[in-house]
């Protein structure tokens, strides 16, 4: 058994899998997520004993699990595995795709965990980022007023891959300014910023309701 999870669509095309628990979260999403975003995998074919072995090494210790506590991968990445190039593949990976082999068109996937409820609201953002052009259009015209280049060098240090940077930065910005603050990879003088994509990032999940 993979375990309990619960999906569904929750916003126009952009699908919310829910797991348990966050070891479980975590390595079912794994190589879909390295194979989208990973600084070193990205568009690559990989074991998951060799994304292990290269985590360990560049972190110290094999801590992913506990390291990320959301996920969102657009579907284009699922082909290469449901073409078989990943096999074998975990009963994991394959429960998640059994779940969205009958989706049609382009969507987007979030995952979250019932241990880390307050992260859905980052992954939303992601969600709409990739899936709604109006959104996206406000979002990327707010950052474009803002110096923003220490945040993106902090997210780019932390393993996130060049192709996903300006999205980052405005799901961390929109829902996790005060972890930035924290880190030191924003001061006050972006908090306008932070409160105009969380505005945003409100409006659009309202339209759910």
């Amino acid at each position: 058994m993979v375990g309990r999870i619960v999906s569904e669509e929750v916003l126009p095309a952009v699908y919310h899998v829910q797991f348990p628990t966050q070891h479980l979260l975590a390595y079912t999403f794994l190589r879909f997520q390295e194979h989208y975003e990973s600084p070193k995998f990205r568009g690559k074919v990989f074991s998951l004993e060799e994304f292990m072995d290269w985590y360990a090494a560049d972190r110290g210790s094999f801590s992913y699990l506990e390291d990320w506590t959301g996920f969102n991968i657009p579907s284009r990445v699922l082909k290469p595995f449901y073409e078989g190039k990943f096999d074998p593949l975990s009963r994991k990976e394959q429960a998640l795709l059994d779940r969205f082999e009958s989706v049609e068109g382009r969507f987007y996937i979030i995952g979250t965990s019932e241990e880390h409820p307050d992260a859905i609201d980052h992954e939303l953002a992601h969600g709409l980022f990739y899936t709604n052009s109006e959104y996206r259009r406000a979002a990327t015209s707010m950052l474009e007023r803002w110096p923003i280049g220490r945040l993106e060098r902090f997210l780019s240090k932390l393993g996130y891959a060049s192709n996903t940077i300006r999205d980052e930065a405005h799901a961390h910005l929109a829902c996790d300014f005060e972890y930035l603050k924290r880190k030191k990879a924003v001061t006050d003088r972006l908090r306008p910023l932070h409160k105009g994509l969380k505005a945003l990032l409100k409006h659009y999940i309202s339209k759910r309701d």
